[in-house]
């Protein structure tokens, strides 16, 4: 479904400096929607993913010091003037038939303002595309809820969310007065997504997706790596996969437990590959040292995301109660990877236990490492490839991009 020429779509999404799946599909989108109509990009602070695009708006080339220290998505009060400078540009540069479409907070915040500069925005369509609600705007009912992960419960978060009371207020607001529809990637988010906008309706659009890519051999992928992170990995190793933000709820702390544990028994040998950036980068960096065969990667950069997810055996996520894809588990299915990933939230949406990967439940490490040797069994007697075959096609027929965009596009222009 092509958008027609006259139609523009202005995304809104805040922040580019956490790169993760909600960043990724922004992007990826905002060039497709480019190929059908006119779309414009606009975010807070400039960013180097976004260096090679066209029709991106950004307020201001660098990130405030206090990034390093606080989480800037609730914490507007330290680049304000930067957020109003962009919500100006919005109130300028929209016309009255153009699309909104809106993402993580503080997006809401932004178009408030905006609709201060020019209160005519309040009768544009408004697309509020939930990638996860908010876990520090909506701390409180997230845990009520038992939605939020165990490790994230903590008296200075529930400090934060009484102190961020009125952006809360704000972000209701805006949904309920100007927002449309309210769209999502999961039949779980749409569900949790309804208990936090309770007088929206909330719908499935589309899904998460594995870009389609030629793959490179298992071999060609780990000469690749070697060259590129200074690592010694053979052709006869059992490699496992992590990729992601380096920050808690990504269940890295239990992966490391298990491989661990698997060390000591010495029954199998394997090799750890962590991928990703985050808060949390330093402390499991450390962790890796006490490790010969965990390597932490860091970021992984586009040329050589191909070779990463074809040099492995498996992948491994662990995540809690993680909302919306992952993204990388997709991916690594594609890349006819064995998965394990967690029992809850939606992962179950992608994996159909034992046929094309292994659901566990991410508290039960001796689960985990049942796993982890059933398929090193499987691979050593070579009955690995019928399920990763399985799984590739799975993911060419269901989560295909083209397929993910066609759906998202429909979604964004029908009628509320």
């Amino acid at each position: 479904m092509a958008c027609g020429g006259k139609v523009k779509i202005v995304l809104i999404h805040p922040f580019f400096y956490v790169y993760g799946g909600a960043e990724k599909c922004i992007i990826d989108w905002f060039v497709r929607m480019q190929k059908d109509c006119s779309a414009e990009l606009y975010t807070l602070f400039d960013d180097y993913h976004l260096n090679s695009l066209k029709n991106v708006f950004f307020a201001k080339k660098t990130l405030p010091g206090i990034s390093k220290f606080l989480p800037l998505k609730v914490f507007p009060f330290f680049y304000r003037k930067t957020l109003l400078t962009l919500s100006k540009k919005i109130a300028d540069n929209v016309k009255p038939d153009d699309i909104i479409f809106l993402s993580n907070f503080p997006a809401t915040l932004i178009l408030y303002e905006a609709i201060k500069f020019n209160p005519l925005l309040k009768k544009n369509k408004v697309i509020f595309h939930c990638f996860e609600p908010d876990r520090l705007l909506y701390y409180k009912e997230l845990n009520d809820e038992g939605i939020l992960p165990s490790d994230l419960r903590s008296k200075k978060l529930q400090l934060i969310y009484h102190l961020i009371s009125k952006l809360r207020k704000v972000d209701q607001k805006v949904i309920n007065k100007y927002v449309t529809k309210i769209t999502t990637l999961s039949n779980v988010l749409v569900d949790v997504t309804k208990k936090i906008y309770p007088d929206k309706s909330v719908k499935k659009i589309t899904e998460v997706y594995a870009a389609k890519t030629q793959l490179v051999s298992r071999s060609e992928a780990r000469k690749a790596l070697n060259k590129q992170f200074n690592l010694q990995l053979k052709d006869s190793d059992f490699i496992i996969l992590s990729l992601g933000r380096i920050e808690k709820t990504k269940g890295l702390d239990e992966l490391f437990s298990i491989i661990k544990k698997i060390n000591c028994e010495k029954k199998i040998s394997v090799k750890l590959l962590i991928g990703g950036t985050g808060k949390r980068f330093n402390h499991f960096k450390n962790k890796a040292k006490k490790f010969k065969n965990v390597h932490l990667l860091g970021f992984i950069p586009d040329k050589l995301m191909n070779s990463f997810y074809c040099s492995g055996n498996m992948f491994v996520f662990l995540g809690s109660k993680h909302l919306a894809g992952p993204l990388t588990l997709i991916e690594a299915m594609y890349a006819k990877n064995m998965c394990i990933t967690s029992n809850n939230g939606s992962p179950i949406e992608v994996i159909t236990d034992r046929k094309d990967g292994f659901l566990v439940d991410p508290e039960n490490l001796e689960e985990v490492k049942n796993k982890i040797d059933l398929c090193h069994d499987l691979w050593l007697k070579g009955k690995d490839k019928p399920l990763c075959e399985f799984a590739r096609k799975k993911i060419e027929d269901k989560f295909g991009f083209e397929k993910n965009y066609q759906s998202l596009i429909g979604g964004v222009l029908e009628n509320p």
